[in-house]
């Protein structure tokens, strides 16, 4: 479980969705009320629950990639406008190449409001912004998302100590390991949020994590 506040105005919050424990993280403009869903796993009443009692609104969802335990709670935002990288796209209605066929999960349709990207971008979320960084590798479109220059969120292609897998539809080791040589190179000692297990730092990986080398 990660809490945290930034800059005096950003609760986040996180959440372990689904049998495969997918971390799902909300972020909360104190002030606005507006919050930032990132890869909702799997239904879970606790993530609305959690909005409501902030008697917040979800402005929009984040998704780091396009498998099947990062985008199964999408069902409870149809309304939202929801990010993704162009290349994961076509991961959001099928089966196969989201790994769906893991749990047996076959229904799948893309958001209502779509909204994709290719490298980076800035999205603008209250006075601040999400910035994007198209990190490829555990799939051709795997994206982490920086915020404030404080947190990222890494998905898939980073965890404690270790990277995604490559073995999938759209995986590739070496795309990954370039990835992760990226994001070892960015310059502030960024809070590391990824999809499963536990929150980390860049300062803490650059020191035990073997791919950072």
């Amino acid at each position: 479980m990660f809490e945290d506040v930034l800059n005096n105005k950003y609760e986040i919050k996180s959440f372990k969705v689904g049998p495969i424990e997918t971390n799902c993280y909300a972020i909360l403009n104190i002030y606005s009320k507006k919050v930032v869903i990132v890869d909702p796993g799997f239904k879970d009443e606790n993530i609305l629950n959690w909005v409501n009692s902030k008697k917040a609104e979800v402005e929009f969802i984040l998704l780091t990639h396009g498998h099947f335990d990062h985008i199964l709670g999408l069902s409870m935002f149809e309304d939202v406008p929801t990010y993704i990288n162009s290349l994961d796209a076509e991961l959001l209605e099928d089966s196969e190449k989201n790994a769906g066929f893991f749990i047996n999960a076959k229904e799948f349709k893309k958001p209502k409001k779509l909204k994709t990207f290719d490298d980076e971008i800035l999205i603008p979320f209250c006075e601040d912004h999400f910035k994007t960084m198209h990190t490829k590798g555990h799939t051709r479109g795997s994206s982490c998302y920086i915020f404030l220059n404080k947190v990222i969120f890494t998905g898939d292609t980073l965890f404690k100590n270790a990277v995604g897998r490559c073995d999938l539809y759209g995986g590739n080791s070496s795309d990954i390991k370039n990835s992760v040589k990226r994001i070892a190179n960015l310059k502030a000692n960024l809070k590391v949020l990824p999809g499963h297990g536990s929150h980390t730092t860049l300062e803490a990986e650059r020191a035990n994590n073997i791919y950072f080398n």
